[in-house]
């Protein structure tokens, strides 16, 4: 007998994380690694964990220490940065949201003004 495990919606500031890094950082999304990861791109992955729960925050640590990810990127919310920072290994970069937002916001820019 399966057994199917139902996730949360992701909420919509997720989604246009994922996207960003999606366009960023030339991944690929929704990649089963050690479970299910946000982002897969060429030698890291991305993890957006936004819940502010500890044990979602170890797990998804868990997920970019693993040997096919080998480190990364968790973005995390900014009052998140100190408990992500304390669990994480040095080959993870930890990065607030609002951070990672403003860089896709001048990112999108730069291209526009490209065009």
């Amino acid at each position: 007998m399966a057994v199917y495990v139902s996730s949360m919606p992701e909420s919509e500031e997720h989604k246009y994380l994922k996207k960003c890094a999606i366009r960023m950082l030339n991944g690929q999304p929704e990649k089963v690694i050690n479970g299910i990861v946000d982002v897969k791109t060429p030698g890291s992955c991305v993890e957006i964990e936004l819940s502010g729960r500890r044990s979602r925050l170890e797990h998804a640590i868990k997920k970019l220490s693993s040997s096919p990810c080998n480190g990364g990127v968790l973005i995390v919310p900014q009052k998140d940065l100190s408990i992500a920072r304390s669990l994480a290994d040095d080959n993870i970069e930890i990065i607030s949201n609002e951070m990672f937002s403003n860089i896709c916001q001048r990112k999108n820019i730069e291209n526009y003004k490209k065009k």
